[in-house]
């Protein structure tokens, strides 16, 4: 399922036990407690370690300009039914002439082992390919 308020702003998608949404500085804090564990940065290429304090605040910043160039677009993973936050999914190199884009994502280690990357990416994959009309 998907919710666009206006073409300018990061949609919502839904699956059945994810809510795919913006990040907002008031997620800064625990972006920072997952990210800051070593063994989600040392299976990531962009998550430092440590995770310094402003860092989260700082990149999420960064999300809605990105989107609105159209140079990418992140949402953080929560849980529907807690709204918690349990990871992050982004769609990288939007403005690529050949309509293609790469996929990151990092989750935390409690929820490993869960299939909750597989469900988020295979919602953002559809949306990419349905909305973004990207090439497959």
């Amino acid at each position: 399922m998907l919710s666009t308020p206006n073409e300018n702003s990061i949609p919502t998608l839904s699956t059945s036990r994810l809510t795919l949404r913006a990040l907002s500085l008031a997620d800064a804090k625990r972006v920072q407690l997952l990210a800051g564990v070593h063994a989600v940065a040392s299976v990531t290429t962009n998550v430092p370690h440590p995770y310094l304090d402003g860092m989260a605040e700082s990149w999420i910043q960064g999300h809605a300009e990105a989107f609105r160039k159209n140079e990418g677009l992140t949402f953080g993973i929560f849980t529907s039914k807690e709204n918690i936050l349990i990871g992050v999914i982004s769609l990288m190199g939007l403005s690529s002439p050949s309509k293609k884009s790469e996929i990151g994502y990092w989750i935390g280690t409690e929820y490993w082992g869960q299939g909750f990357c597989t469900e988020a990416a295979r919602a953002v994959v559809e949306y990419a390919f349905q909305k973004l009309k990207l090439n497959k």
